[in-house]
């Protein structure tokens, strides 16, 4: 299975992880450097060295409750998406999903295909 889907119970305030995932400063600190803008369409970069980019578009936004991002990186296009609803407990779930892994000609990546890993989706809600 190459697609990642994970999901997380966070105490924090729905409005607190919202703005972690869509304010440049703050998404910065958990994905490095960005130029993102919060606008359906809006294409933007993450990463660090000019070669570890990942170039990105934003596919859907509904304010505090959804974001979808296209996700290039490397020789491969698949599709990120932030999903947040009430938590269980006061705080707020976040399911993370990164799927639709395929060649920029739009051929399934290869079976061994996994760019970030689930670990690397790994986050902290420090600030």
């Amino acid at each position: 299975m190459r697609d990642i889907d994970l999901c997380f119970e966070l105490e924090d305030s729905a409005d607190k992880v919202w703005r972690a995932l869509t304010t440049p400063a703050l998404l910065a600190r958990w994905l490095g450097p960005n130029d993102f803008v919060a606008r359906v369409g809006a294409r933007f970069t993450v990463g660090g060295a000019a070669n570890d980019n990942v170039d990105c578009e934003v596919l859907a936004l509904e304010a505090g409750r959804l974001l979808r991002l296209g996700w290039r990186e490397g020789e491969f296009d698949s599709v990120v998406t932030f999903a947040l609803e009430p938590g269980l407990e006061g705080g707020v779930r976040l399911r993370l999903t990164h799927d639709g892994f395929v060649t920029h000609g739009g051929l399934p990546a290869p079976l061994v295909m996994d760019p970030i890993g689930t670990g690397g989706w790994r986050m902290s809600w420090a600030a």
